[in-house]
């Protein structure tokens, strides 16, 4: 009975000796695989990296253009308002946005500057509400104009609402006017 116990013993043995340089194999296999895989997604992420690369480095020259281009205007004009004297950064921007509209010949319906503290993002803005009745036209000379103010302008928003008219069967004899409410913003300079 132990001699019978002994060769079951041996035998598997054996064969647990035969089945692991098989599991082994496999287990290696299995390494070779995820490693290839890994290598695949690695080179085809250095290929993605290469061609966005060149690309940057295509288009740098026209960057490094732009970019001196602003520079040399920030020089001649300053791009933000200068937050020493808050007030005359407001009759600033009201002068700069008055010229805008006096080249149209626009008379402003509103027209009311406020200096807004952003303590939380470390800004101060310039808030301009501007309304006016103008055409289409007008109005994209007006926001081309704001465009290119100094000290830089956005406009954060835009309404354009087609006043009340009333309803008759002519066609119309030229442009419809519009009441274009803008809210334009300057940035002041943190010192």
């Amino acid at each position: 009975m132990i001699a019978a116990l002994s060769e079951q013993y041996r035998s598997g043995l054996a064969a647990g000796l035969l089945v692991l340089p098989v599991l082994l194999l496999v287990w290696l296999g299995i390494g070779l695989v995820i490693a290839h895989n890994a290598h695949h997604a690695d080179m085809a992420r250095l290929l993605l990296e290469r061609t966005d690369d060149k690309a940057l480095l295509q288009h740098a020259p026209a960057w490094n253009r732009e970019r001196d281009a602003l520079a040399k205007l920030s020089r001649s004009t300053p791009l933000f308002f200068d937050a020493a004297q808050p007030a005359s950064a407001v009759t600033r921007m009201q002068t700069e946005v008055s010229n805008v509209i006096a080249a149209d010949h626009i008379n402003p319906l509103r027209n009311e500057v406020e200096l807004v503290a952003e303590n939380d993002r470390k800004r101060t803005e310039l808030h301009m509400v501007l309304a006016f009745d103008a055409d289409i036209a007008t109005v994209s000379r007006v926001l081309f104009q704001l465009r290119q103010a100094r000290p830089l302008l956005f406009v954060r928003k835009l309404d354009l609402r087609a006043p009340p008219q009333p309803i008759t069967a002519q066609s119309l004899t030229g442009p419809n006017k519009l009441q274009a409410e803008l809210t334009i913003v300057g940035l002041v300079q943190v010192p």
